[in-house]
């Protein structure tokens, strides 16, 4: 079974809009994202998919990196200040995932984590 964690943005400032890195998804049946808060942050956490094509073992793509991304159903979550939100999604079949962060007031910062399994 492949497990990847990694970071996909590292105590980002969150008194302004955020866009994390993406992550891939190929050969995963599902992954979940962590965002930690910390501060007087307040807005909204949505994911988006992209089905970009994934790179080859040389990262040789001709679209990449990720360029078209959709927002993911029902996946809004707000932001109310110090504390987490996790998404545990099953199921996946578009390539790459990320977190976007719409502020609406407050200060602090955010880390989001992914973890991936698969095949």
């Amino acid at each position: 079974m492949r497990i990847l964690n990694e970071i996909l943005l590292d105590e980002g400032d969150a008194s302004g809009n955020l866009t994390s890195r993406h992550g891939l998804l190929a050969h995963m049946i599902g992954f979940s994202i962590q965002a930690v808060i910390s501060g007087t942050a307040a807005g909204t956490l949505k994911l988006q998919g992209s089905s970009d094509p994934v790179p080859d073992s040389q990262f040789n793509v001709a679209t990449f990196p990720v360029s078209n991304w959709t927002d993911i159903a029902d996946s809004s979550e707000p932001v109310t200040g110090t504390g987490t939100i996790e998404y545990n999604v099953r199921s996946v079949f578009y390539n790459w995932v990320r977190v976007v962060y719409t502020s609406s007031s407050g200060t602090g910062t955010m880390t989001i984590r992914f973890n991936t399994k698969g095949f």
